[in-house]
C-alpha cells in the first residue's frame, strides 16, 4: 500500500491520510487554471475516493466561467441538443416531478449549463424556474432557448436576494467542487423548510463497467468520486434526510 498525508484532506470526513490509487497527469494549454496532475486517494477512514489537488475553488470558478465546455450547444451535455442528452434530461425531470405535484413550486438548477433540464421541467408544467451557472454564455443560452430566468454565478457566488426554493437541483455538480462541506452548507440555506435537494453524480462503483475512454472520469474537472453511501454521509451531516436513493444507467 502506498500511503500519504493528503494535501486536501478527505472532502467527506476530513481524514488526513489515504492510499494512493493512481497518479494522474495531464498535458494542458499554457495558462490553464487547473492542475496538470494529482494523486487519486482513497480515504483511510471512510473510503471516499478523491483527487488530492491543491487547486483552489476560486481557480475552478474561473475555469467554469471562462473556459466552460458546456457552452457549446452541439457537443456539450446539459442542453438536451443530442438524442442521448435529451433522453437523460427528460428522465431526470420525470423523476423529480414525482416528488413535486404542485407545478407552482420554486425550482433552482445550480450548474444549469444550457438549461436543458429546466426546459424539460417547463414542458412538464413547472412555471417558477431559475438557473444558475458560472458561464455567462450558458446563462444566455438558457434564457434564449427556453425563456427561463437565469443568472451568472456559482454555489459560492450566487446573486444577492436570490431567495429560497422548494427544490434545489445539483445535477453533475458535486463531482466538480473543491470544498464539498462548505458548498452543501450554502445550498442548505437556499432550501425552504420542507423543501428538496436533488443530487445526481457519476456512480464511481460503475466506472469499470462503463469505460468509454481511458480514465474517462479521472480528468481535470472531476475531483470527487461518489458511491451513494459517501453522498449520504456528506448530506446527513447537514440534517438532510434521504427520501430516495437510486442508480440509473443511460
Amino acid at each position: 500500500m502506498n500511503q500519504k498525508k493528503s494535501l486536501r484532506n478527505c472532502p467527506i470526513c476530513q481524514e488526513e491520510n489515504g492510499e494512493i490509487l493512481h497518479t494522474q497527469n495531464f498535458v494542458l494549454p499554457e495558462g490553464h487554471p487547473l492542475s496538470n496532475g494529482y494523486d487519486i486517494l482513497c480515504c483511510d477512514r471512510c473510503g471516499f475516493v478523491y483527487a488530492d489537488t491543491t487547486v483552489s475553488q476560486k481557480d475552478y470558478d474561473v475555469f467554469y466561467a471562462k473556459l466552460s465546455k458546456y457552452e457549446d450547444k452541439k457537443t456539450a451535455t446539459g442542453g438536451g441538443e443530442s438524442p442521448y442528452d435529451a433522453a437523460r434530461l427528460q428522465k431526470t425531470a420525470e423523476c423529480i416531478a414525482e416528488f413535486l405535484p404542485d407545478k407552482s413550486v420554486r425550482i433552482l438548477d445550480i450548474g444549469c449549463a444550457n438549461g436543458g433540464l429546466l426546459g424539460y421541467l417547463k414542458k412538464l408544467g413547472y412555471n417558477n424556474l431559475c438557473g444558475l451557472d458560472p458561464s455567462p454564455a450558458c446563462v444566455e443560452n438558457t434564457k434564449q432557448l427556453y425563456g427561463i430566468e437565469a443568472y451568472a454565478g456559482s454555489i459560492f457566488t450566487p446573486p444577492q436576494d436570490l431567495g429560497d426554493f422548494d427544490l434545489v437541483i445539483l445535477s453533475h455538480v458535486l463531482e466538480h467542487i473543491q470544498d464539498l462541506k462548505f458548498s452543501v452548507k450554502l445550498i442548505e440555506q437556499l432550501i425552504k423548510v420542507g423543501g428538496y435537494l436533488y443530487v445526481e453524480v457519476p456512480n464511481a462503483s460503475g466506472y469499470v463497467d462503463h469505460v468509454f475512454a481511458p480514465f474517462q472520469d479521472f480528468n481535470t474537472e472531476h475531483i470527487n468520486h461518489f458511491y451513494h453511501p459517501h453522498l449520504s454521509n456528506l448530506l446527513i451531516q447537514f440534517g438532510l434526510t434521504n427520501k430516495l436513493i437510486g442508480e440509473k444507467v443511460f
